[in-house]
């Protein structure tokens, strides 16, 4: 059985006794689950774990090969969670077939998404730890994915402000703890940096970051591993409003000389900037051990991260960070912000990249809810990248507006660019706009391929014109 470890967090956490998630503006949550088999259907098996490591509820479901299903007390086509009202937890979904899951965290005004793990290791990698940064501080949820109680002790690195410290907690098999940066005074006033996680010698731990705040949350898987070659789908400057900062940690044992290269620009109009950018100029940064360097795309304070290569122009494209300094080690997460949205990913392997990636959600026209889809070619060679949709989970019976399935869509991306499938029909298709989505209701899934020997990776962004932080954000999966 492949299990898929969530640290979801469900309802009503304000009124639970755990004081370390208390300013916490999450009040529920959903998860996709999709079947990685063409052929065969995934029998899964979901355990919701309460704080304690004892189990609070389990359910079975039956996935279609190659489909998805949705778990969500709330609308229509959805499959009800089992987990008792006001459960908050560890999910743990184990299935007879290859897996992919992602969970949505929904709150008053605010939203966002992360993956699923496939599995744990003794540390994690926290590229961005903040205490009171201009109004965001973040709240680190570790899980223990192993079998047995485990210590774990999270380190504490200051960058741009802050001072150093650690935690020490407990953690049961199977749940999880939250270790909120609001309340932490050792970390000074202000803080601005990273961390690290350790469990006790055999202990197995994954681990998820909000970052809330300003009425927005942010969240991001933190890392397992790392890598001397990693890259990021997807960075935007004065994009109609929207800016990306980011942060890259060192989580290897020696000073990292880095270097981040851009993609060419994938814009031709100005849109609401003064011009467009050209291929951005490579940066070069220099990370000690554990520590961590902020890259924000817009023009400001060099020394809080800003580049002002970017001051005026408009850019959208990706980026691939390296380095090649004997015993460094990489990870990266993006921030991206656009008026009073925002949301986070993280940063890709370049070496262990796939041809293929999967996508677990993607929607039109969803109750005012699209996807877009920025795929990134990270092999050497140019591609011919397809996409590929499972069938609608919502029927015609249900909703008379429901596409079929939709018709794949090819585009040919070169080495290091990125391209955008967006499922609306709002705009011009060299922009990423599939005519397809016009006026259909669709919720599926969707799998991308780069064609023999490509290396290709991707972020989903899920946006709505709606009030407050809609925007969420997940990595898609490489198989």
């Amino acid at each position: 059985m492949r299990r898929i470890f969530q640290a979801v967090l469900i309802v009503m956490l304000a009124l639970l006794p755990f004081g370390a998630f208390a300013q916490s503006s999450v009040t529920g949550s959903g998860f996709q689950v999709q079947n990685l088999s063409d052929t065969q259907p995934a029998n899964v098996v979901i355990t919701y774990y309460n704080a304690d490591g004892t189990v609070a509820a389990t359910q079975n479901q039956q996935i279609l090969a190659g489909a998805s299903a949705t778990f969500f007390n709330g609308q229509g086509g959805t499959i009800a969670i089992t987990a008792p009202a006001g459960f908050r937890g560890g999910v743990v979904i184990s299935s007879d077939q290859p897996i992919a899951a992602i969970t949505n965290l929904i709150g008053t005004s605010v939203g966002e998404s992360y993956g699923g793990f496939s599995s744990g290791g003794q540390t994690v990698s926290v590229p961005l730890i903040t205490r009171n940064n201009f109004g965001v501080s973040t709240v680190l949820t570790v899980q223990n994915t192993g079998s047995a109680l485990t210590s774990v002790t999270v380190t504490y690195t200051p960058g741009v402000a802050g001072t150093a410290s650690t935690e020490i907690a407990n953690i049961p098999a199977g749940s999880s703890f939250s270790f909120s940066q609001s309340g932490n005074t050792a970390l000074g006033d202000r803080f601005v940096g990273s961390a690290s996680v350790v469990a006790a010698a055999g202990g197995s731990i994954v681990a998820i970051v909000n970052q809330e705040g300003n009425t927005q949350l942010l969240t991001y898987n933190a890392f397992n591993a790392g890598g001397q070659s990693i890259a990021v789908p997807l960075l935007v400057a004065n994009n109609f409003g929207a800016l990306t900062g980011l942060q890259i940690q060192n989580n290897g044992t020696a000073e990292a000389a880095v270097t981040v290269t851009y993609s060419p620009n994938s814009v031709t109009t100005a849109g609401t900037a003064a011009s467009v950018c050209g291929t951005p100029t490579a940066t070069s940064l220099t990370i000690p051990t554990g520590g961590s360097k902020t890259l924000i795309q817009a023009g400001g304070n060099v020394a809080e991260g800003f580049n002002n290569f970017f001051a005026t122009c408009r850019y959208v494209g990706g980026a691939t960070i390296t380095t090649t300094s004997a015993g460094a080690s990489l990870v990266a997460i993006v921030n991206q912000v656009a008026g009073t949205s925002a949301s986070s990913y993280e940063s890709f392997s370049t070496a262990a990249a796939t041809p293929t990636v999967k996508v677990p959600l993607a929607m039109a026209n969803n109750f005012g809810i699209l996807t877009g889809i920025q795929v990134q070619n990270v092999g050497s060679a140019s591609a011919t990248i397809t996409m590929t949709y499972g069938p609608n989970t919502i029927t015609t019976a249900s909703d008379p507006s429901a596409c079929g399935t939709p018709t794949a869509r090819t585009a040919t991306v070169a080495a290091g660019g990125s391209f955008t499938f967006i499922q609306s029909g709002g705009g011009d298709a060299a922009d990423g706009f599939d005519s397809q989505f016009a006026t259909c209701r669709y919720v599926g899934s969707a799998t991308i391929t780069g064609g023999s020997g490509s290396k290709i990776v991707a972020i989903v962004n899920q946006a709505s014109s709606g009030a407050g932080d809609t925007l969420f954000t997940y990595n898609a999966f490489g198989q």
